[in-house]
């Protein structure tokens, strides 16, 4: 058994655990961490490649993707978080990165199981944090949450959005070779603008090549849900559930407030057109004092922070940790 503090990475959305290890040894958080002495462990969302067992249902049943990312940060997280601290009996609390979707189902985990987390982790580093999107400026999914095209995927009866296949992996490996330009073209519509400034572009092929990796669309639906209200909200079931549901005909926001004394890192790129700097900055004022260190840095955007050129923004974050 290892007696190292432990560090728990959790990915975003469409993500693996895969995605923190493509940047090579020396940029890499999951082998930095690694080989400063941490005991590294590297979580899977439910639903992606890597996780598709169910005592109870098959992968291409309903019933199986009925999550978003309320679910892990109320579930999963807390049972991973229990296996750990069961395995690692240093007795020291968890030190938590997310990722995007990694940092949205902990803002809503925290809102809900505050004091279990508290118990159980001694700090959040929020890469790319997200919660409300007010400000989001990547203009494809701008488009696709004005045109709902969520409800005609839901009614094709299609639950899993974008999974790992032969298929597109060989897809993504041929525009990586052949067409680089419009990977990066559209990474700038969705994500990351200026892409080849930002990212490394060895790296990004060794990231794009083991992602997406599959996801919920009822993940899809929360975070288009959120967009729209320009609130980080429950997820919106309709006024007759929700009323069953919250005892109320609208969702609620998740209440931030009560995180109190829980320290928190919050880092976003310059360039993310998804945790937009203007979000991480109404983040920063909504946790205030729970805030020991806030940066939005140059050159970044979105997926930078597994494939960024320039690593030497984790330099100051390591030494906090």
């Amino acid at each position: 058994d290892s007696l190292l503090p432990p560090v728990l990475l959790q990915h975003g959305v469409f993500d693996s655990s895969d995605g923190w290890l493509s940047n090579g040894e020396d940029h890499s958080i999951a082998f930095v961490l690694a080989n400063n002495n941490f005991d590294v462990w590297l979580s899977n969302s439910r639903g992606n490649k890597y996780c598709k067992k169910h005592e109870k249902y098959d992968e291409k049943s309903y019933e199986f993707w009925q999550f978003s990312f309320n679910e892990l940060g109320v579930y999963d997280i807390p049972a991973v978080i229990k296996y750990i601290r069961g395995v690692n009996k240093s007795g020291e609390k968890i030190i938590y990165f997310g990722h995007s979707q990694g940092t949205s189902l902990m803002f809503s985990g925290l809102a809900q199981k505050f004091d279990f987390y508290k118990e159980n982790l001694k700090l959040f580093v929020a890469l790319a944090p997200v919660a409300r999107l007010s400000n989001l400026g990547s203009t494809l999914l701008s488009i696709l949450s004005k045109i709902s095209i969520h409800k005609v995927i839901k009614k094709a009866k299609v639950y899993e959005m974008c999974p790992n296949t032969k298929g597109t992996n060989k897809f993504i490996n041929f525009m990586e070779k052949h067409a680089n330009g419009l990977t990066n073209f559209f990474l700038g519509l969705i994500s990351d603008s200026d892409s080849k400034e930002c990212n490394d572009q060895n790296s990004l092929a060794v990231y794009l090549n083991h992602y997406p990796c599959g996801c919920s669309l009822k993940c899809l639906i929360h975070f288009v849900q959120i967009i729209k209200a320009k609130k980080f909200i429950y997820y919106d079931y309709k006024k007759e559930a929700n009323f069953h549901i919250y005892h109320q005909i609208e969702p609620p926001e998740y209440d931030l407030s009560i995180i109190k004394d829980f320290p928190i890192m919050l880092i976003c790129g310059e360039k993310d057109k998804l945790a937009s700097p203007n979000d991480v900055r109404w983040l920063n004022g909504v946790l205030n004092k729970n805030i020991i260190y806030f940066n939005i840095i140059p050159k970044l955007g979105h997926l930078s922070f597994m494939c960024c050129k320039d690593f030497s923004w984790f330099d100051e974050p390591l030494k906090i940790i």
